[in-house]
């Protein structure tokens, strides 16, 4: 990291700073409407197979998107479908992953394992009892994911434009940040024996 902060090439790459439009045309909803829904509905059985997560999700997606696709040709070089099944199939996984948790007990990727563990340090046994005994809980946490879903799409959105701007920064300045920030991160207590 150090060499790349210190030396220098010009490129005559220019990066991409700016977005233009982000919402599809109606030809592209065409275009990625069979992908998105074949995803989606693959990332959502997915994810309910413990431990598959969003990365097999992803993998089968984009697959499955290049199955289907009339041109598979431009699979590999950024095709709107690949990227569309891709990340439909690996963000549907969470509803899969979180029917799997709450109704078994039984963890669908690692974010759920960790959930599983809060609420038993909080002492909710996950399984089918807690449908019986504590459905309040069920409810607040499937409203608690839409929201925190909501949220993200629009923090996404609104922070997109500001991110771009950062690649109009040369490269040595965004080196040399990342490594005042990875340095300066605070470090844990030594203890000697």
């Amino acid at each position: 990291m150090l060499d790349q902060i210190l030396t220098h090439h010009a490129s005559k790459v220019r990066p991409i700073s700016s977005l233009g439009r982000w919402w599809p045309n109606r030809a592209e909803m065409k275009r990625v409407a069979k992908p998105m829904v074949q995803s989606g509905v693959l990332g959502a059985l997915i994810g309910v197979i413990p431990a598959a997560g969003g990365d097999i999700a992803g993998l089968v997606g984009w697959n499955r998107a290049k199955a289907i696709s009339k041109h598979p040709e431009e699979f590999g070089k950024g095709s709107i479908e690949g990227v569309v099944g891709a990340d439909t199939a690996s963000s549907s996984t969470l509803g899969g992953a979180l029917t799997t948790t709450l109704s078994l007990g039984i963890p669908g990727d690692s974010v759920m394992a960790i959930m599983i563990g809060s609420m038993i340090i909080w002492g909710i046994q996950p399984g089918p009892s807690l449908f019986e005994r504590r459905p309040d809980i069920v409810v607040t946490i499937v409203a608690i994911m839409l929201l925190a879903t909501l949220v993200s799409t629009i923090v996404s959105l609104v922070r997109t434009r500001g991110m771009t701007k950062l690649l109009d920064l040369k490269p040595q300045l965004i080196w040399a940040s990342s490594w005042c920030s990875a340095s300066s991160a605070p470090t844990p207590p030594r203890t000697t024996c």
